[in-house]
């Protein structure tokens, strides 16, 4: 009996280790508002941790998932177009900038990162918290900002991708 429980341990260990690598899974995603692109995938050497920037699970939420949908691992990330203190330009020919405080841009490209497992098939992405333009409307309202002001976004839908990582640095 001893035996068979020491030998089923080296066999779940062996399964386990199997999924487990020294690689992490870089994967580059363009946001914009509700459209998501995944632009690129590719694995690097060394065993990195996750990317979680947004620990109050707000923002985009990310998740890798295996063939049958189930979570290997996931995180939330800040809202890549919101920008906090950002200049703008007062106008097109006056070179002046001001401080908006928050700000939205149009688009935003992340980078995720995550230790790389081969169950990992598809990445999920979606936005976990309404998108905060309050800011904007501040700015519309003004004077000088009316210019830059942009039309309030459309509420951002799910996205998944199948992931093709490929190995090496991704390419300039």
């Amino acid at each position: 009996m001893k035996q068979f429980l020491f030998l089923a341990m080296i066999f779940i260990t062996q399964v386990a280790c199997a999924q487990v690598s020294n690689k992490t899974l870089m994967i580059q995603l363009a946001v914009s508002d509700n459209e998501y692109v995944l632009q690129d995938s590719w694995l690097v050497d060394g065993a990195f941790p996750a990317t979680a920037d947004s620990q109050n699970h707000q923002g985009l939420r990310w998740a890798l998932l295996d063939d049958s949908k189930t979570p290997i691992t996931q995180g939330w990330l800040a809202d890549p177009q919101k920008v906090h203190g950002a200049f703008v330009p007062d106008g097109v020919a006056s070179g002046e900038y001001h401080h908006l405080g928050d700000h939205r841009v149009a688009s935003a490209v992340i980078v995720i990162r995550a230790p790389y497992d081969q169950r990992m098939k598809t990445l999920l992405i979606e936005r976990q918290s309404p998108i905060d333009i309050a800011a904007q409307s501040k700015a519309a309202n003004s004077n000088t900002a009316s210019a830059n002001a942009q039309p309030a976004p459309k509420p951002a839908n799910s996205a998944e991708f199948p992931l093709n990582p490929r190995m090496g640095k991704k390419a300039e």
